[in-house]
């Protein structure tokens, strides 16, 4: 039996539905081809700001207008720790942290409660890390003496770090030139503990 021949509307049909089937693969093909080149432009973009962050680019508002700039580092630590941290007059951080700030002069205030207020001015350079590590001293200090032998005369050394001072007592033990090392968090009571250390008898 022999097929009747195709009409001209089925080969119309047919190949209306070939390049529906065709558009759409396409289509397909592109779209895929978009999401693969978007990730690829997202990964790379994002490893380039990895690459500047790390390198210590910021981006900060001045002036309104937004501006990427590299940065300097600042370290602030202080003695004891814990204490709030004014940069330029703006409360900004607490002591024993790392900033990023821009290339400039900045005045550090360093302050804690019971303390006197520590305050210097930083020079911050593109690329550099400065230090800052304050020691702050209480503003009602307590008043120890350093021996209860009676000491003869004291001396400060030009550092201002070291205490030279003579015991003159009954005890011949006891006597002869002491020096105190002030950096010492420990006051001593008595000539004799670790912060003090006698050199001549």
């Amino acid at each position: 039996m022999q097929k009747p021949p195709m009409t001209t509307t089925n080969n119309i049909q047919l190949q209306s539905v070939k390049d529906l089937h065709k558009d759409h693969h396409q289509r397909s093909v592109k779209k895929q081809v978009l999401i693969s080149l978007s990730i690829l432009i997202l990964l790379i973009t994002a490893t380039i700001l990895l690459i500047l962050y790390g390198k210590g680019y910021r981006l900060f508002v001045q002036h309104g207008e937004p501006t990427i700039s590299k940065t300097g580092i600042l370290n602030i630590s202080s003695d004891p720790n814990g204490a709030q941290v004014f940069i330029d007059g703006h409360l900004t951080t607490a002591t024993n942290n790392s900033l990023n700030l821009t290339p400039g002069t900045y005045s550090i205030t360093i302050v804690k409660d019971g303390y006197l207020d520590w305050k210097k001015d930083f020079q911050i350079q593109k690329e550099v890390v400065s230090n800052a590590f304050a020691t702050l001293y209480p503003k009602a200090p307590s008043l120890q003496s350093i021996s209860t032998f009676g000491i003869k005369s004291a001396i400060l050394d030009p550092t201002g770090t070291k205490l030279a001072f003579n015991i003159a007592s009954r005890s011949a033990l006891q006597n002869g030139i002491y020096v105190y090392d002030m950096t010492s968090h420990s006051f001593p009571i008595l000539a004799g503990q670790s912060s003090t250390t006698q050199i001549v008898n």
